[in-house]
């Protein structure tokens, strides 16, 4: 019973079955890749966000001119969409 409870690899390392290849430039350059398209997303979140924050800082600042207020929600829309094209893009 003490065997079946155990996790491989707990008391040693895991070999791997002899002649199999370890990676290729193609696998790399994936990883890379995969890599860019998660910190580019990250950004585009981070920025979004910062834009809608942006965007209600100067709704509460717009103090009921029309003028401010349109500008301040056209921000807040802007990033709101582009932060849907940016996740369905990834999707």
């Amino acid at each position: 019973m003490d065997i079946a409870l155990t996790l491989p690899g707990s008391f040693g390392g895991i070999t791997p079955p002899p002649n199999v290849p370890e990676g290729s430039l193609f696998v790399e350059g994936v990883k890379i890749l995969q890599l860019g398209v998660s910190v580019f997303l990250t950004i585009i979140i981070l920025l979004s966000i910062g834009y809608i924050l942006w965007g209600s800082i100067r709704y509460i600042i717009a103090r009921g001119e029309r003028e401010k207020i349109q500008s301040a929600r056209e921000k807040i829309t802007y990033a709101i969409v582009g932060l849907v094209v940016a996740l369905l893009a990834f999707f």
